[in-house]
C-alpha cells in the first residue's frame, strides 16, 4: 500500500494540473468535436440508414493520432523544460513509481475523454436499436488502444525537453504503428512483393503486429484474449523502456 500511495499522489497531481488552466477543457472539447464531427459528417452517418458506432470507432485511431500526443507531450518534457524533473527524481520515488504515476494520470484523462462521448451511443439508442454489447466492447478496445498510444507518447516525451518536438515525434511513431497493420498497407505490400516467396510470412507478421488489427477485432464487439494480451505487452514494454531511460538520466 505504501508503494501505491506515491503513484496515486503523482497521478492526482498530474491530472489536476490539466484543469488548473483551460488546457484540459480545450483538449476534451477538441476530442469530442473532432471524433463526432468525423463520424457524423465525413462518415455520412445520416446516409447509412443504420444505427451503429462502428464508423465512429473506425475513425478513432486517426483522432488518437493527434489527440494523445497533444495531451501527453508535456508529461515529461514540461518537467525537463522547467527543470523540475531533477527534483522529481530526487524524491523517494522509484523510476517505476514515477512512470506509473504519469501513465495513470494519462489513463484517467483518456477515460474521461471517452466518457464525454457517451452521449453519442445514448442518442443513437433513442433513435434505433443500438447493440450495447458491441458498443461497450468497442469502448473497452478504444481504451486499450489509447493506453498503447499513451505509452508511446510518454516514452517520447521523456526524450526531449521541447513539447513541440515531443508532439511531432509521437505523431510520427504512432502513424507508423497504425500503418504497419493497416489493411490498405498490407494489400499494397502484397501486390508489390508477391513474387518474393518469403514475403507472405512477413505480411502475416506485419498484419498481426499492427495496432489496427487488434483494435479492429474489439471494435466489432469481439473481445479476444490475444488482443488484450497484445495491448498489455505493448504497454509494458514501452513503460519498461521509459523506466530504463529515466534511470539513465537519473545517474548522469
Amino acid at each position: 500500500m505504501n508503494r501505491i500511495r506515491p503513484v496515486l499522489a503523482l497521478a492526482q497531481r498530474e491530472l489536476r494540473s490539466w484543469f488548473i488552466t483551460p488546457v484540459g477543457y480545450v483538449y476534451l472539447v477538441f476530442f469530442v468535436a473532432l471524433s463526432n464531427g468525423l463520424f457524423f459528417v465525413l462518415n455520412r452517418f445520416f446516409d447509412m440508414g443504420q444505427v451503429s458506432m462502428r464508423g465512429w470507432f473506425g475513425m478513432l485511431p486517426w483522432v488518437y493520432l493527434f489527440f494523445v500526443p497533444a495531451f501527453s507531450m508535456g508529461l515529461w518534457s514540461e518537467e525537463k523544460g522547467r527543470g523540475t524533473i531533477e527534483t522529481l527524481l530526487t524524491l523517494p520515488l522509484s523510476e517505476w513509481q514515477a512512470v506509473l504515476g504519469k501513465f495513470l494520470a494519462g489513463l484517467g484523462f483518456l477515460a474521461l475523454s471517452l466518457a464525454c462521448t457517451f452521449t453519442v451511443p445514448y442518442t443513437l439508442s433513442q433513435v434505433g436499436n443500438l447493440d450495447w454489447g458491441a458498443t461497450l466492447a468497442s469502448y473497452f478496445g478504444a481504451f486499450l488502444m489509447g493506453a498503447a498510444f499513451l505509452a508511446v507518447g510518454l516514452l517520447v516525451s521523456s526524450l526531449t525537453r521541447n513539447q513541440v518536438v515531443a508532439f511531432i515525434l509521437s505523431i510520427t511513431v504512432l502513424f507508423v504503428m497504425i500503418m504497419i497493420g493497416h489493411p490498405q498497407m498490407i494489400m499494397m505490400l502484397s501486390t508489390h512483393f508477391a513474387h518474393l516467396s518469403f514475403f507472405s510470412g512477413v505480411v502475416h507478421w506485419l498484419s498481426w503486429s499492427g495496432l489496427i488489427t487488434h483494435f479492429g477485432n474489439i471494435s466489432r464487439g469481439v473481445i479476444d484474449t490475444r488482443d488484450v494480451i497484445y495491448s498489455a505487452v505493448v504497454v509494458f514494454v514501452l513503460l519498461h523502456l521509459n523506466v530504463h531511460l529515466l534511470r539513465t538520466q537519473r545517474w548522469k
